[in-house]
């Protein structure tokens, strides 16, 4: 949903359906690493075995990922992480 009195409403939930598709999110899949977050594109038969091996969304990935926490990333403990990260990677 939108926000409420929206002037392109219908417009917008368009694009977002269009984004959600599974032969679009295939598409994307085939040129960038993210993995479909619609795994219905992972059964669309344009993706192969190959590329779906490096997708995170890939069944044989899937439970290997970690959900994130904002709550910690917003504590002390992972702004200090996260500068750390910062400096490291400015070496």
């Amino acid at each position: 949903m939108g926000p409420k009195g929206a002037p392109n409403a219908t417009s917008a939930m368009q694009l977002i359906n269009a984004a959600l598709d599974p032969q679009a999110q295939a598409r994307s899949a085939k040129i960038i690493e993210y993995g479909p977050t619609n795994l219905k594109a992972l059964n669309t038969g344009a993706i192969t075995p190959a590329r779906m091996a490096k997708l995170p969304t890939a069944p044989q990935n899937l439970s290997k990922q970690l959900l994130t926490s904002p709550e910690w990333y917003a504590s002390a403990q992972g702004t200090a992480a996260m500068e750390r990260f910062a400096r490291f990677l400015q070496r």
